[in-house]
């Protein structure tokens, strides 16, 4: 997002992780992680980013004739998967 624009991403097609630890629960704040693949149909990640703590409350683009959404989810949107979040120090 530029300027409040949403852009296309110059690094691609990505999924994208919002995430949230303990500390961030209580302050309305969330990190987003990209994972950009080398094609749509096999979805293989190639390279990851992550972005700063941004607030939840930051506005997505409305959709024509609908109200804007933010980008934290409500509760009763949110997808919580706790068996994907396995990491090592290597």
């Amino acid at each position: 997002m530029k300027d409040g624009v949403r852009i296309k991403d110059p690094l691609g097609d990505h999924v994208t992780f919002s995430y949230k630890t303990q500390d961030q629960l209580g302050r309305e704040v969330h990190v987003a992680a990209h994972g950009y693949v080398k094609d749509r149909s096999t979805m293989e990640f190639r390279e990851a980013t992550h972005r700063e703590e941004k607030p939840d409350s930051t506005p997505k683009r409305a959709k024509p004739g609908k109200p804007a959404k933010v980008v934290w989810p409500s509760e009763d949107e949110l997808w919580e998967a706790p068996e994907i979040g396995y990491g090592h120090l290597g």
